[in-house]
């Protein structure tokens, strides 16, 4: 499963973009920037918004949840958005995702739905430093 992940607005919201099949290690590696990248922010808490709309096949519901344990829940308090259709696995592994890590999650079907509700949610953030190469042309950035 090929991924990108990038700071949407830096040291504020991560923007992870997965697609095609998912394997273990590409996950974990992934994981493991995303924390990284949370840790080195100097806030208290970072969003993320991961995209898995180009996902083609996910992870067996067992093996996602073994790699997750493997990174601690840290203090992190932002949303841990995912932008896409959810299986019933991929709602299973989100509600035990934030039962294991202790995080905020939330599903919206487009990225536009999940911008809304970060600036519903966080008045803090500096929309005007957002990396619009990293998005499409037909999402709508919160004004």
């Amino acid at each position: 499963m090929p991924y990108e992940v990038n700071w949407l607005i830096e040291n504020q919201i991560v923007h992870v973009r997965f697609w095609g099949e998912s394997t273990t290690e590409q996950f974990r590696s992934a994981l493991t920037k995303i924390t990284a990248m949370q840790h080195a922010s100097d806030r208290d808490y970072v969003h993320t918004i991961t995209d898995s709309t180009a996902v083609t096949m996910v992870l067996p519901f067992q093996e996602s949840i073994k790699v997750l344990r493997e990174f601690e829940a840290t203090k992190n308090d932002g949303w841990e958005i995912v932008v896409g259709p959810m299986t019933s696995i991929m709602r299973i592994s989100l509600s035990i995702s934030r039962s294991l890590l202790r995080m905020k999650a939330i599903n919206f079907r487009t990225t536009s739905e999940a911008l809304a509700h970060l600036k519903e949610q966080d008045a803090s953030l500096n929309w005007y430093k957002l990396d619009r190469s990293l998005l499409d042309d037909s999402i709508k950035i919160p004004e």
